[in-house]
């Protein structure tokens, strides 16, 4: 987990909020590996799904504009299929109740097509 390693690494007891406003010390390297990371999986989501945006909710809605641009070039010039515009990657409205609203719409589309009754 990252925000375990985040606090390891550094020795504070901050939260996963708090370590991605933090500009000096270990935290930044250990934020930008984390992204170099998150970029290659999301490149290869790219090269299956072909999405025009990507929305990150949760925890990732705390990252830096710095990583967020980070990411974006990561996968624009990675990606398989150049010529079908850019890809952009931006942070979710729902922020960290991402997951909270997307459970809450898939328990919504359960009901309203009749699957619940």
């Amino acid at each position: 987990q990252l925000l375990g390693r985040l606090r390891q690494e550094t020795g504070l007891t901050l939260s996963f909020e708090e370590f991605c406003q933090q500009q000096e010390g270990k935290a930044p390297a250990l934020l930008d590996s984390a992204c170099e990371k998150l970029a290659v999986a999301l490149t290869n989501t790219v090269n299956m799904l072909n999405p025009h945006t990507i929305f990150l909710g949760h925890s990732g809605a705390f990252l830096p504009e710095t990583s967020i641009q980070a990411i974006t070039n990561y996968i624009n010039g990675h990606r398989a299929s150049k010529d079908y515009g850019r890809v952009d990657v931006r942070i979710s409205s729902f922020r960290e109740e991402a997951p909270l609203f997307g459970s809450v719409c898939l328990v919504a589309s359960q009901l309203f097509q009749g699957n619940l009754w």
